[in-house]
């Protein structure tokens, strides 16, 4: 089944969509206004600077399933894109997923990425077969460790290296949600 059309309204103001070449500029704008924060936790930032880059990116994704290597997602705040949010590291074995996502700084704050990752996680528990979901983030990283805690993950662990930080030795803690 075919997810390229994938919708997912979280509230009023607030949904989630598969991209497309005409969200490149924004997803490009919200980049570039949040680019040293991006930049110091996720290795692609520093890549990620034209359209072009953009449209690379939204064409990279399958959306054949929630298991695919990335399953990202524009989230939609009051009808403008704001920042990615979705699935990576699909494991169907283990039917886990890994749930990663980035906010442009000017909707930093205001309880988006956490509304998101709600829809998200109840998604993926009720409409498909997911076990469990990690979150797994750079210790400095405070803010995604936050969105773990609040949506009651579980920690599992901390270790060197899994992970990217800018000029630095990356630490991964690791954390989990399991389907009740």
């Amino acid at each position: 089944m075919s997810l390229k059309n994938f919708h997912l309204r979280v509230n009023s103001d607030l949904e989630l969509k598969v991209p497309s070449n005409k969200d490149a500029e924004a997803i490009i704008y919200c980049v570039n206004v949040s680019r040293a924060r991006l930049e110091k936790y996720m290795i692609w930032a520093d890549k990620t600077k034209t359209k072009e880059d953009a449209l690379k990116f939204i064409n990279s994704n399958e959306y054949q399933s929630v298991f695919d290597k990335d399953f990202p997602l524009c989230i939609w705040y009051k009808n403008n894109i704001v920042g990615i949010a979705g699935f990576n590291n699909g494991d169907k074995i283990n039917k886990s997923l890994d749930l990663g996502y980035w906010i442009s700084n000017e909707y930093t704050g205001i309880g988006i990425v956490t509304k998101v990752c709600k829809a998200l996680i109840n998604f993926a528990f009720s409409m498909t077969d997911v076990q469990a979901i990690y979150i797994k983030c750079e210790v400095t990283n405070t803010k995604s460790m936050a969105i773990a805690q609040k949506l009651d993950f579980e920690f599992v662990s901390q270790e060197k290296g899994g992970c990217y930080v800018k000029d630095g030795d990356a630490e991964t803690v690791t954390y989990v949600l399991r389907k009740d």
